[in-house]
């Protein structure tokens, strides 16, 4: 395909009311930075109550390969382009539960950005202007809050022709080309790492000091693509440690907190106990593992559906096939099954503690009752929808129905994504003072906000065809990662 004309689509990477999960992971050796999350996870806004439905949709959208057993040839490559360095931890900023954002490095000098770490997607990118170029306008607060990337300050920015187009299932956009530039982590460096550089996105894509997406998967099949930052700065694994809220925290702060650490190329030994727990992945261009089963109470879930499932640090939720989560909320009593655009999800009595915990690799993890609540009813304060929904109608899309699971699981272990040299995903039980640690871990979110106070229309029109198309599929599904509200 000719990269003048081609375009690099991602369909649900993100949606700005994502489900923060925190990530604090401490490196045994080198630098540690906290993650931070904003307060508050439950809210009895009526306005917010909407964030099931759209974390859901959007969660479905993103992996249109549900049931894609085969590994992709090449996907799951490695880009061995830099030395291998000492391991790092980078903190993560948790936004209102919502979403999570690590500081990255962009251009020389270096420009900071905020950017969401997301394990289902597969680039970087970052909302971005030249004011040499007048004949674009420079994206505004209201599209993107977070600080821009400002091309011409770089003296080591290349441009290229190749067209970089990502569509989401609420029909939001991030439209511009790909670029080239030293992008730096931590105490990992790429010179000439391609990324997104977006300069024109539909309204409220970022609400948050957020910049951009920080792609986390395999690299994609698709040439034109860029891949991942962490796969060209051979980083061969990486680990989360997600901090938590509770109840009394509140959504109304838009202030970013610790959320986490962000390990590359090693782990926090201080942030969990016992061995790490290595579970095979199932799909080598995907972080994509087996599930034993859940419980509620002690009580084995059974499951005849798929037991394959996608772990996501972009999605907040939990999606489950349809008879599981049936069955999880048939053993929590006075649950509802929600009706109209809440079908597939299930509410229950706020003052309730439900016992539910996920097995991978013969391993049980609980899953706390606050990580379980995301939000009250609508008209009726006293019933609260639950993390677990169906993700039932991905079937007649897909065929099969599929696990999607987020930082609702997260925050609630110690992860490991690891691709050499066995790929692998590893869960551990966190420290007994887990959420203290990544508490008090320093932090260093960044700061700088995109000072335009308003925005002009871009001037890349999003695809209709592909929109329409995203549309239909989203009103039919209801899982994905990005926009999914649990926090």
């Amino acid at each position: 395909m000719n990269t003048s004309t081609s375009h690099t689509i991602l369909c649900g990477v993100y949606f700005p009311c994502l489900l923060i999960f925190t990530i604090r992971l401490l490196l045994v050796s080198g630098e540690s930075f906290p993650i931070y999350s904003s307060s508050g996870g439950i809210s009895s806004d009526e306005d917010d109550i909407e964030f099931v439905v759209k974390q859901a949709n959007i969660m479905f959208l993103k992996y249109p390969f549900l049931n894609s057993d085969a590994a992709v040839e090449g996907a799951a490559r490695n880009v061995l382009a830099v030395k291998a360095q000492a391991p790092s931890s980078i903190s993560l900023s948790n936004y209102m539960n919502l979403q999570y954002y690590s500081v990255i490095e962009v251009g020389v000098p270096p420009q900071k950005f905020n950017v969401q770490v997301d394990t289902g997607s597969t680039s970087l990118w970052v909302a971005s202007f030249d004011p040499r170029d007048k004949s674009k306008s420079r994206l505004g607060s209201d599209e993107i809050a977070g600080a821009l990337f400002n091309v011409a300050k770089s003296s080591t920015f290349v441009a290229t022709k190749a067209i970089y187009s990502m569509f989401y299932a609420d029909s939001s956009y991030a439209n511009g080309y790909v670029g080239a530039d030293t992008v730096s982590q931590g105490s990992f460096k790429v010179d000439g790492q391609k990324f997104g550089v977006v300069t024109a996105t539909s309204t409220g894509m970022y609400i948050s000091d957020a910049s951009g997406v920080l792609g986390m998967g395999f690299a994609s099949a698709e040439p034109e693509r860029p891949a991942p930052f962490w796969q060209t700065a051979n980083v061969e694994s990486f680990a989360i440690g997600m901090s938590g809220f509770t109840k009394d925290s509140s959504r109304s702060s838009s202030a970013l907190h610790p959320g986490g650490i962000l390990t590359l190329g090693g782990v926090e030994s201080k942030l969990y106990d016992g061995d790490i727990n290595y579970v095979p992945l199932t799909n080598t261009s995907l972080w994509q593992v087996s599930v034993d089963g859940v419980s509620v109470g002690g009580q084995m879930i059974s499951n005849t559906d798929s037991n394959r499932v996608l772990i996501d640090s972009g999605t907040s939720l939990i999606g489950v096939p349809s008879e599981v989560a049936k069955s999880v909320y048939s053993q929590i009593p006075n649950s509802t099954p929600g009706t109209g655009n809440y079908k597939g999800y299930y509410s229950y009595p706020c003052d309730a503690s439900p016992d539910f915990a996920m097995i991978f690799g013969g391993i049980t993890y609980p899953v706390s009752a606050e990580s379980f609540n995301i939000q009250p009813v609508k008209g009726n304060p006293s019933q609260c929808y639950g993390a677990v929904f169906s993700t039932g109608a991905v079937s007649a899309a897909a065929g099969e129905s599929m696990w999607i699971v987020g930082a609702s699981f997260m925050r609630n272990v110690y992860t490991v994504f690891r691709a050499n040299p066995t790929p692998a995903i590893g869960f551990a039980r966190p420290a007994e003072d887990f959420q203290a640690k990544l508490g008090s871990m320093k932090w260093a979110a960044n700061s700088a906000k995109n000072s335009a106070a308003t925005s002009i229309r871009n001037p890349f029109a999003p695809l209709k065809g592909l929109n329409f198309g995203c549309s239909l599929l989203s009103s039919g599904l209801v899982f994905w990662a990005s926009q999914i509200l649990l926090g």
